[in-house]
């Protein structure tokens, strides 16, 4: 799981959940956006 920040991407580790768990509380919308959007562009492309 990778979560968006102002700075650059995150990748979420296992062992520290906490971090992950506050920048997705954060982004959550715009991290459902972008994953519908990822939806669509797989859908049209398969």
């Amino acid at each position: 799981m990778v979560i968006l920040d102002e700075l650059g991407i995150y990748p979420c580790l296992k062992k520290d959940q906490s971090c992950c768990f506050s920048f997705a509380d954060r982004y959550e919308n715009g991290a459902t956006i972008i994953s519908s959007t990822w939806n669509l562009l797989i859908g049209r492309n398969l």
